[in-house]
């Protein structure tokens, strides 16, 4: 424990602790190295690795960016990038990668955007369902949904695609008040047709 703590050691199931904890261990495996630089076997600098072993770290943070990823991250990570073993993931836009998913009770998001309730304002100009099943036809997905191609490909921002559902479940509602009074309608023509016979 201290400064460069097991700086040279290259055996394994160590606990080093201090600024370069297994400075140099690079063939050593389940080491801990806890502490600026610890497991310092990289490029980079100002790092804090948990459970690293000679090519992932279980927590890998950088202080001077305030990104951190979780998770069989890479040690050989640049500012904006968290190399994992499915590929390289980029964080230029984001402050936390976790490989493998989070389990969690609860999430808050805090939208950027306005909720759909806007769906119900007058002006709103809700398609015509001939329309919306052209467009299904033409292009294989709702209106204003990503496809499954475009998901695949960049994946999903959960308050946005939060706000797509609401969006459409608010017009499905507006679609079956209409198909209601239409139905309503017919209704009251059979009866009038029944009392007339």
């Amino acid at each position: 424990m201290g400064f460069i703590a097991g700086f040279n050691s290259t055996g394994s199931a160590n606990t080093y602790l201090g600024s370069g904890a297994g400075f140099k261990n690079i063939t050593g495996s389940q080491n801990v190295f806890l502490g600026n630089a610890a497991g310092y076997n990289e490029l980079g600098s100002n790092k804090l690795h948990i459970a690293n072993n000679a090519e992932t770290t279980l927590i890998y943070g950088d202080f001077s960016t305030g990104k951190v990823g979780i998770g069989g991250i890479n040690t050989y990570a640049t500012p904006d990038t968290f190399p994992a073993t499915a590929g390289a993931v980029s964080l230029a836009n984001y402050k936390l990668f976790v490989k493998g998913g989070i389990l969690t009770e609860e999430v808050r998001i805090n939208l950027m955007s306005a909720w759909a309730d806007y769906v119900f304002a007058p002006e709103y100009q809700l398609k015509p369902l001939a329309e919306v099943e052209t467009f299904i036809k033409e292009n294989g997905h709702l209106p204003n949904v990503p496809s499954a191609a475009k998901v695949a490909e960049e994946g999903l921002e959960l308050g946005e695609i939060a706000k797509i559902q609401q969006e459409k479940i608010e017009e499905l509602t507006l679609y079956l008040i209409e198909q209601n009074k239409k139905i309503e309608e017919l209704t009251k023509q059979v009866k009038i047709l029944s009392e007339r016979n």
